[in-house]
């Protein structure tokens, strides 16, 4: 059996309790701001501004509540591994001091605890998420449902969610924007390029539901119009030319792309004769 490694695999678990991304057995200590910056690979590109006031309000009443997962740098100084939402918080509340743990990773390590911490914590935006889901999958192994298991969510929500990425630039800049939601954009996966972003700026034009999106989209898919079926006379003719050269009931049905022919028999002699009158010889 193989021994692939998948990034920190079992040693996610061992380093973090279920219900908090604080190391076991690292000490807690206080460090000046201005010694603290941010880490490389940070999966998180966009910051709420207003979140930020928010989170900053609460840190000034309470102080940061959650210590942030730092490694050690070079010059004395500490790179966030998790946590550069409250270190920015932080900043806005001209704190001086925060709270930290100090934790030794690889930088493979150090990324997927980055990930894995924002993608539990935090209202990304749908494309951050899908490509923080699409890198724990890339970059250290992990299967969708391993996935599922390290961020709390569904296996269903994951795979949807990385449809995401399968999308046009435009349309993933307007999910980034809000201008389109996810449901709008996971309607669109599949289409050519090119429609799939003209029927994204329709949406956003005329303020689209995703259930109006997806009837446009059927329409897309929907199969030309079906070849019409022979006139009935034409089918009773049929059936009444076969009846009378087999001397037998038949019914015959002809649809646009398919039918139905039914020949009776009474008993294994009749089927015997039947068969030799369509020129097959089978004993029965």
């Amino acid at each position: 059996m193989s021994n692939k490694k998948r990034g920190l695999g079992k040693g996610l678990e061992a380093l973090f309790d279920a219900s908090s991304i604080e190391v076991k057995g690292a000490a807690l200590r206080t460090l000046p701001l201005s010694l603290v910056e941010p880490g490389e690979g940070q999966p998180r590109r966009q910051f709420d501004g207003e979140k930020l006031e928010a989170l900053a309000d609460s840190i000034r009443q309470h102080g940061i509540l959650q210590p942030l997962l730092v490694q050690a740098a070079e010059g004395g100084r500490y790179r966030i591994v998790a946590g550069e939402r409250r270190w920015r918080a932080a900043r806005m509340a001209g704190l001086e001091e925060l709270p930290v743990q100090v934790i030794d990773l690889s930088a493979a390590g150090q990324l997927e605890v980055a990930l894995v911490e924002n993608l539990q914590r935090e209202d990304l935006n749908p494309l951050e998420q899908s490509a923080g889901y699409r890198r724990l999958i890339e970059e250290f192994g992990l299967t969708q449902e391993e996935v599922a298991v390290r961020v709390g969510r569904s296996r269903p929500a994951v795979a949807n969610s990385l449809r995401l990425q399968q999308l046009p630039e435009e349309i993933q800049q307007l999910v980034a924007e809000g201008a389109l939601s996810e449901g709008h954009a996971r309607t669109l996966v599949g289409l050519p390029p090119g429609r799939a972003i003209e029927l994204a700026a329709l949406a956003v034009e005329q303020g689209l539901t995703v259930r109006r999106l997806e009837r446009l989209v059927a329409e897309e898919a929907a199969p030309a119009a079906p070849q019409k079926s022979p006139p009935a006379a034409h089918v009773a003719q049929l059936q009444q030319a076969l009846s009378g050269r087999l001397g037998r009931r038949v019914r015959l049905s002809a649809g646009a792309k398919k039918g139905r022919l039914e020949i009776e028999f009474y008993d294994s002699a009749d089927l015997e004769s039947l068969l030799e009158q369509l020129g097959l010889q089978v004993e029965l």
